[in-house]
């Protein structure tokens, strides 16, 4: 066993949850069509100048198995924190991994807008950004808090600068 199950209580977690029914929104770089995934990708959307939807780059499908990958190329060894989870691909970073924070905000203004035609219960963002303002003025920031205020779970990666300022 790895410490990081035992120190969030995974072992307590009912295993009767799959993530059957629900429907994660994830900003990223795409989604490739990837065995794992099937046919869980059920919304593509792209706002970079690729506009095909798909990851170039590879992060995005990387969090989308992180996510809702099924075990299928692992023969069930590897799988995401809920396999049974729908996904709606919001591609907003092109094959070298970048994007800009104009990008992801229109990405996040169409994940509360579609929210209901979609049913999305959950939106994933993992990037960093260097930005450095306050979170009052930061609009990155006002554009996450209307996802949630629209009664989204809102799941944002910490980020790889450890415990620096700002990090």
């Amino acid at each position: 066993d790895l410490v990081w199950q035992e120190l969030v209580r995974l072992h307590k977690v009912p295993t009767k949850f799959d993530g059957r029914g629900v429907r994660v929104a994830l900003i990223d770089s795409g989604v490739a069509n990837v065995p794992d995934l099937r046919n869980r990708v059920v919304a593509r959307v792209d706002f970079t100048e690729e506009r095909d939807g798909l990851d170039t780059f590879g992060h995005g499908t990387h969090m989308a198995g992180l996510i809702a990958g099924d075990g299928t190329s692992s023969a069930g060894f590897w799988k995401g924190a809920a396999p049974g989870a729908d996904l709606i691909s919001l591609k907003v970073a092109s094959w070298n991994g970048a994007t800009d924070t104009s990008s992801v905000i229109a990405a996040l203004r169409w994940v509360v807008t579609n929210k209901t035609r979609y049913n999305i219960r959950i939106v994933s963002l993992s990037f960093g950004t260097d930005g450095t303002q306050s979170y009052r003025s930061d609009p990155l920031d006002r554009a996450v808090e209307r996802a949630w205020q629209a009664g989204i779970v809102v799941v944002a990666s910490a980020g790889n600068l450890g415990p620096l300022p700002g990090s």
